[in-house]
């Protein structure tokens, strides 16, 4: 799941004015990435869908990182930094969509492009 979710970012992403530009600071290369999944007509289901694809894979080994990590330091302390940590992990992961489209989208952010007469 990990490498199709990469394999498909990559072929969206794959064009020449990304590839050639020189020396980008890596936050704005992956914030690009990111703010390139999102629909102009569905930026919601594109928001859930960033985050949907990104929860499962990539938190998941990072805690499963992280439990290896602090497997070796005393239990309680391990405990209590695992959970705190795991948690933190997550909702990183929950908002680096929701921080990307802000950026790359300033419309999102004030409300402008949605699509709902609800929102406006």
């Amino acid at each position: 799941m990990t490498a199709g979710i990469l394999f498909a970012i990559c072929i969206v992403n794959f064009n020449e004015e990304r590839l050639f530009t020189l020396h980008p600071p890596l936050r704005a290369k992956v914030r690009e990435y990111i703010g390139s999944a999102v629909s102009e007509k569905h930026p919601f289901a594109s928001l859930f869908g960033i985050t949907l694809f990104s929860i499962p894979p990539f938190v998941l080994m990072a805690q499963l990182m992280l439990l290896v990590l602090l497997f070796n330091l005393p239990m309680p302390f391990s405990l209590v930094v695992l959970i705190f940590a795991a948690a933190f992990i997550e909702e990183w992961a929950k908002s680096i969509a929701i921080y990307a489209i802000a950026v790359e989208r300033p419309a999102f952010s004030r409300g402008e492009m949605s699509s709902s007469p609800l929102w406006r």
